[in-house]
């Protein structure tokens, strides 16, 4: 541009600006040093464009990155909606209330809630009650028979010996108890099943160990429901006493009046009534009693258990007897043999053989005996 020389001298700054000295001229004048030659500024059209060109970079950035910042709100939005959405079908579902206010099962939905904390003495008399109920099941419980439990429940009875072939875990995934035809009941599985455990699922108590909250009771499983359960049992209470009253007109029998009176009443179940029938068939037999069953086990349910003694002639060898009754019982079909023999001498002084039978019974209860 003409009228300014950049070779001869430098320009001058606009005025009211103070001008920046390197460092250490101030020092160099002062001395008289020499002084470095000054840099020179650039030409008044080369700031222009450069200005030009930093502005024009800026808003083609500006107008590049403006996409992907709408890109990722959008993301996010959509994100926070799905979350949302998501929470809205747990709560729905936890509440049971979904279209057309169906009910999902419980077991299929979520495991058993575990409940208020326990204080240590009822966690401990929670403990015990699942011990006892878990060695009962692995010694009472048919062989082959599946037995339902919660998780804790199931470690028991595996612990105690019971295959874990024969457990089925309750919780998430599972169909519910009815495809078992034991249900041990604890209070994870109360407050699970509620009012349908008596109403439905299991209608009858096997046995029951502990109390209140502890309480574990073992439970026969209506696998087609409670009304079909029951005219299970009718039917077979029906088949007992019809047996029960050939056995009392066979004159080798001799019971007892306790004895007697189970008998007329249909009570003791069929295995052992069949045992009876095959014994006095060719030897004088005396039933002393039968046993009332465990502790909680529901009224009209089969009794399992009895003690039987030699009768009549030859009955002063009565251990020799003892034995002679226990090789017949064990050379009887597997369907008919008792699941235990013990020789045992009763307060009175009788010495007698009991008997006990597997639960459940297999004659119409459950349908899976």
């Amino acid at each position: 541009m003409a009228g300014l020389d950049h070779q001869d001298r430098e320009p001058e700054p606009p005025a009211g600006l103070a001008t920046a000295e390197q460092p250490g001229s101030s020092a160099q004048k002062q001395s008289g040093g020499p002084r470095p030659p000054a840099s020179r500024p650039p030409s008044w059209g080369t700031v222009l464009a450069t200005t030009v060109r930093l502005w024009w970079q800026r808003r083609v950035r500006a107008r590049a990155a403006r996409p992907r910042w709408r890109l990722t709100a959008l993301i996010v939005v959509v994100a926070v909606l799905a979350i949302a959405a998501a929470l809205t079908v747990a709560l729905t579902r936890g509440t049971g209330t979904g279209s057309g206010g169906a009910t999902a099962s419980p077991s299929a939905s979520r495991p058993a809630s575990r409940g208020p904390a326990l204080s240590p003495a009822a966690v401990q008399a929670a403990a015990a009650a699942r011990t006892d109920a878990a060695t009962w099941v692995a010694q009472q419980v048919t062989p082959g028979t599946i037995v339902a439990c919660d998780p804790q429940m199931c470690t028991d009875l595996e612990q105690a010996g019971l295959p874990v072939g024969q457990l089925l875990y309750l919780g998430v995934g599972t169909a519910g108890p009815r495809e078992s035809s034991v249900l041990v009941a604890t209070a994870a599985v109360r407050q699970e099943y509620g009012a349908r455990l008596d109403s439905g699922y299991a209608p009858d108590v096997l046995a029951s160990f502990g109390t209140g909250t502890a309480q574990v009771a073992v439970r026969m499983v209506a696998p087609a429901g409670a009304a079909a359960y029951a005219a299970s049992l009718r039917a077979d209470l029906a088949a007992r006493l019809s047996a029960a009253r050939q056995l009392l007109r066979n004159p080798r029998l001799h019971p007892s009046p306790a004895a007697r009176q189970a008998l007329t009443a249909g009570q003791p179940d069929s295995r052992l009534l069949a045992d009876f029938a095959a014994l006095a068939a060719g030897h004088p037999l005396r039933v002393i009693d039968f046993a009332a069953g465990p502790a909680g086990r529901s009224p009209g349910l089969p009794l399992r258990t009895a003690d039987i003694a030699p009768a009549g002639f030859g009955t002063v060898r009565q251990p020799d007897n003892l034995r002679l009754l226990a090789r017949l019982l064990l050379a009887e079909p597997a369907r008919y043999r008792p699941a235990s023999l013990t020789r045992l001498r009763l307060p009175g002084g009788t010495v007698v053989l009991r008997l006990t039978f597997t639960a459940p019974s297999p004659l119409g209860l459950g349908g899976k005996g």
